[in-house]
C-alpha cells in the first residue's frame, strides 16, 4: 500500500446557529448544523485524490479543515502520521508550508491591490526564498513574466487561477488542496488548468486533493475517489470502479444526472433514487 500523507479520522464540524433575541431571553436550547459528520479519509502520497458531491455536501468545509483554515469540532487530522490539530509554533508553521490550498473564487482569494509579482514574491519570502525564483515559478504555471506587473483584475479567469497555483507552489508544498479550481472558468480553460495539475503531480510528485462536482474530470485525473453527501462519505474507491458500478444510491443519482455515462452508455433514463436513501 502507498504511504499515507494526510489522514482524517472521524472529523466532525458543527456550527452553532445564531438565535433571535426572543429565543435567547427565553433561554431556549441552541441549535446547530452539522457540516461534516464523522469523515475518515486517507490520502496516499503522490496521488490525485478526488472528492465529489453536490453543493452543500460538506466538500469545501472539509477542504478548509485539511489546511487548518477552520478547526473541526472533533476528530484527528494527521499529516505524515502526526496529529497536527494540537501543534503550535514551529510545528504549525511547518504544516502550513507543507499543505497549501487553491481556492475556487480567484476574485476574492487574490488581493486586488497587489500586483501579481508581489503576491507570489510574498509567498516566496515566507518560505525564505528570494524573488529571483519568480520568473521560473510563473513560467512553471504557464504565465509570461510580463504579467507580474499586472493587477488581478487585468487578468483572465484562467490566468488568475494560475497565479493562485503559483502562489501555492511558492511554499514548496507536499500537498495541494484544490477546491473546485475550474468551476468558475470557461470550458476551454478548464482543461488547461486540469492538465497543469496533472503535470505538477507527475513531474513534482505533488499530492493533490481535487474537489469537484464534475464526474468526468474526476474520472480522468484521479487515482482515488470519495463521494460526499450530507456531510458524510458514502462511497470510496477507484474512480473507474465507483463510477461504473456505484453501490450507494446517492452515487447512482449523481450518475443518473449525466446525459451520457463515463462508460459511454446513456444513463439519463435511469430513475433517480429517493432523497430518503441519502444519509
Amino acid at each position: 500500500m502507498s504511504e499515507v500523507l494526510l489522514e482524517l479520522k472521524e472529523i466532525r464540524k458543527e456550527y452553532q446557529l445564531r438565535q433571535p433575541l426572543v429565543q435567547r431571553l427565553r433561554r431556549e436550547p441552541k441549535r446547530s448544523v452539522v457540516a461534516v459528520d464523522g469523515v475518515s479519509l486517507a490520502v496516499p502520497k503522490g496521488a490525485v485524490f478526488g472528492l465529489v458531491g453536490e453543493s452543500g455536501s460538506g466538500k469545501s468545509t472539509l477542504a478548509q479543515i485539511m489546511v487548518q483554515l477552520i478547526r473541526p469540532t472533533s476528530g484527528q487530522l494527521c499529516f505524515r502520521g502526526e496529529d497536527v490539530l494540537g501543534l503550535n509554533g514551529a510545528g504549525a508553521k511547518a504544516f502550513r508550508h507543507g499543505v497549501q490550498m487553491v481556492f475556487q473564487d480567484t476574485g476574492s482569494s487574490l488581493n486586488p491591490r497587489k500586483r501579481v509579482g508581489r503576491t507570489v514574491a510574498e509567498a516566496l519570502a515566507a518560505r525564505g526564498a528570494t524573488s529571483a525564483e519568480l520568473p521560473r515559478l510563473l513560467d512553471r504555471v504557464g504565465l509570461d513574466v510580463t504579467l507580474a506587473g499586472r493587477f488581478p483584475h487585468e487578468l483572465s479567469g484562467g490566468q488568475r487561477q494560475r497565479v493562485g497555483i503559483a502562489r501555492a507552489l511558492a511554499m514548496a508544498p507536499e500537498l495541494l488542496v484544490a477546491d473546485e479550481p475550474v468551476s468558475a472558468l470557461d470550458v476551454s480553460l478548464q482543461g488547461q488548468i486540469i492538465n497543469l495539475l496533472q503535470e505538477l503531480n507527475a513531474e513534482l510528485g505533488l499530492t493533490i486533493v481535487l474537489i469537484s462536482h464534475d464526474l468526468a474530470v474526476v474520472a480522468r485525473v484521479c487515482s482515488a475517489l470519495a463521494v460526499m453527501s450530507h456531510g458524510q462519505v458514502v462511497e470510496e474507491g477507484i474512480p473507474q470502479q465507483v463510477l461504473r458500478s456505484p453501490q450507494h444510491a446517492y452515487t447512482q443519482s449523481l450518475l443518473a444526472a449525466v446525459p451520457r455515462g463515463l462508460d459511454g452508455r446513456r444513463r439519463a433514463d435511469r430513475t433517480t433514487p429517493s432523497p430518503s436513501l441519502s444519509p
